[in-house]
């Protein structure tokens, strides 16, 4: 094996330009954070297929799929039109139920966004979790000990009441391969729902998603919005990590929650 192969190995990058549909239709100039998680997992996708190139078994069988279980951006500038993107990941750590992996997004060897992101392996037929192979990606150095990452447990707080909540009709470019709504949803469900005045005035600058039960395509989905008092929003968001907002995806159909958001927001 060359020096460019463990390279690759231990972590791979891949370069993207960014054009219009970047950009939200409800906010035609401002970038989708979801559309900058998708060429993520699709970096994420080309690091797998040269990884299975080393393997003896390919780290999936043909009945299984990642599914992400949860994720966090972390956002210091958000991208503009045109911007050449270089998308690096690397798998940071590896057990026989999750991997997880960091992405760092940058334009121009400046840092503009970094995802840590948890996977775990389910079998299509059962809907089941399986185990995961690790000696293979531990055999081949593909694991990056490096970097070390612990994700918060969310909860809303007691202190956060329920302003909003609205339903959400699931529609089939919703669902994924893995035939359950697509995780780049949640978050824009979320987004969308909040009032203009957070998009107006505030930036997004942290984004944290708990996956729980799937939704599927023929059940009822809504969305809770918890928000801060308004006393909090007009003096706690001065540039720091203080104004949050939480939202909870609710299963309507098997009464469980479906995913946990926390978005931090700073004054713009």
């Amino acid at each position: 094996m060359t020096d460019l192969e463990r390279v690759q190995l231990n972590q791979f990058s891949a370069n993207y330009t960014v054009t219009n549909d970047y950009f939200l239709e409800k906010f035609p100039n401002k970038i989708d954070i979801t559309r900058l998680l998708s060429i993520a997992l699709e970096t994420a996708g080309q690091h797998d297929r040269v990884i299975n190139n080393y393997l003896e078994e390919p780290l999936l069988k043909t009945n299984e799929s990642w599914v992400i279980t949860q994720t966090a951006v972390e956002i210091e500038r958000l991208p503009e039109l045109n911007d050449e993107l270089k998308v690096t990941t690397r798998v940071i750590e590896v057990n026989r139920f999750f991997v997880k992996r960091q992405f760092e997004i940058t334009f121009a060897n400046v840092l503009l966004l970094t995802i840590l992101s948890q996977y775990a392996v389910i079998n299509l037929e059962t809907r089941r979790m399986s185990r995961i192979a690790t000696e293979g990606l531990v055999s081949v150095d593909a694991v990056d000990t490096s970097v070390v990452y612990q994700f918060d447990k969310l909860r809303v707080p007691e202190s956060f009441h329920s302003e909003h909540v609205e339903a959400r009709e699931i529609v089939e470019s919703d669902i994924d391969y893995n035939q359950h709504v697509n995780n780049e949803v949640y978050i824009r469900w979320c987004h969308e729902m909040l009032p203009a005045e957070y998009n107006n005035e505030y930036q997004v600058a942290k984004i944290e998603v708990k996956y729980g039960s799937e939704l599927r395509f023929d059940e009822e989905a809504e969305v809770v919005a918890y928000l801060p008092d308004a006393s909090i929003m007009n003096n706690e968001a001065q540039g720091d990590l203080s104004l949050q907002t939480y939202q909870v995806i609710r299963n309507k159909s098997k009464d469980k929650d479906a995913c946990y958001v926390r978005i931090n927001w700073r004054a713009r």
